[in-house]
Formats: structure tokens, C-alpha cells, sequence
């Protein structure tokens, strides 16, 4: 059985797309003067860059989790009702309780919270 990443350390790979990204974006707007577009968030790219990457479901219901508690409600529409869609499609295949199994305590505590947090739950 593979090593399943703790809540914290999918947090830690997200933010490590933060940079990148706004580093990308100084890039364009010194070039053309344009940068940010409306909706246009950094969690998008990390969630893109990451897609794929991860093995175990806990895994992704985390990362779109996390994605949304991180769009903090500036995503646009569709954004949003596809992670959420991503989520409960993971739910409705593994269920939650089956999910959090698989993690620690604390990180169980703290995902289920986002998860109601994001209106998933």
C-alpha cells in the first residue's frame, strides 16, 4: 500500500504553485501591461499542475478541498461547481467515512470541517 500524503503536506504542494504562477504573471504584465484577468486565481494553476499526480482518492478530495477553502469564494461560478462536482463525485464513489479512514484523526477533523465549509458536506 502506498504512503498516503497527510492533509498539511497537500497543502505544502499547492502552495509551492503560489510563486510560480504570480511570478508568471509579473512576467506578463512587465511585458505587455497586462496581468491578472477577472477570475483568474492562483489555485487554479496549482490544481492544474497537480492534476494527475496524486494516487490515493483521500488524496484528490483533498486537493479540491483545499482549492476551494484557498478560492475562498472569488472563484467564478463554474470554477467552483466543478471542483465541487470533482469532490462529491470522489464521496459519492468511496464515502466520506471510508475516506477519512484512511487519514489521521486530526486531519479527518480538519477536512471534514472544510468540506462543510465548501458546501460539500
Amino acid at each position: 500500500m502506498s504512503l498516503i500524503l497527510t492533509y498539511q503536506e497537500i497543502q505544502l504542494r499547492v502552495f509551492r504553485y503560489y510563486p510560480i504562477y504570480c511570478r508568471m504573471k509579473l512576467q506578463q504584465k512587465n511585458k505587455w501591461g497586462k496581468g491578472w484577468v477577472e477570475n483568474e486565481l492562483e489555485v487554479g494553476y496549482a490544481l492544474d499542475e497537480m492534476s494527475g499526480s496524486l494516487k490515493h482518492p483521500v488524496e484528490n478530495l483533498m486537493v479540491y478541498t483545499f482549492g476551494l477553502v484557498l478560492a475562498a469564494g472569488r472563484e467564478s461560478e463554474l470554477s467552483h461547481s466543478l471542483f465541487l462536482d470533482k469532490i462529491k463525485k470522489i464521496l459519492s464513489v468511496h464515502g466520506l467515512e471510508s475516506l477519512l479512514e484512511t487519514v489521521s484523526d486530526e486531519d479527518a477533523v480538519e477536512i471534514k470541517s472544510d468540506l462543510k465549509i465548501v458546501g460539500a458536506i
